[in-house]
């Protein structure tokens, strides 16, 4: 992540779930030379661990009013937001189309009126079972 990231500066920059695990690392990272806003529900996520200079905003991914005031004004969105329990998505799945799909295609709408680039999480379980570990970005999915 270091050399991409390193490319980034000067810029305002939206993380979705930036209170997450793998979130609040992309916002660290990025809080040293840019303008950073945080979007979490803190339902999993902990503002304890976000940089005082970080803005929070706490609201669901599906509010579309807090996204369209959150994409306000930025350049770039690292979308981390997501619900993630397969089981639970069995039991669920309404809340789970609505967080990790519909939500989402929101946001990218947002960020086309914005004009900003996202960059979108992805799961390792696109690769199937991986056939050497570390899994290569160029491995077969599926």
């Amino acid at each position: 992540m270091g050399s991409v990231m390193a490319d980034i500066s000067g810029q305002t920059v939206l993380v979705t779930g930036g209170a997450g695990f793998i979130g609040s690392h992309i916002v660290d990272v990025l809080a040293e030379d840019n303008e950073v806003r945080v979007v979490d529900d803190l339902s999993s996520g902990s503002s304890s661990r976000l940089p005082d200079s970080v803005e929070l905003v706490q609201a669901d991914i599906r509010d579309s009013r807090a996204i369209a005031e959150a994409t306000s004004d930025v350049d770039l969105i690292f979308h981390q937001a997501a619900k993630v329990s397969v089981s639970k998505s069995v039991d669920d799945p309404f809340r789970y189309h609505s967080v990790n799909t519909t939500a989402t295609l929101r946001l990218l709408e947002s960020a086309r009126r914005e004009d900003a680039r996202v960059v979108l999480a992805s799961s390792a379980a696109i690769y199937g079972r991986p056939r050497t570990v570390p899994v290569r970005e160029d491995e077969p999915k599926g």
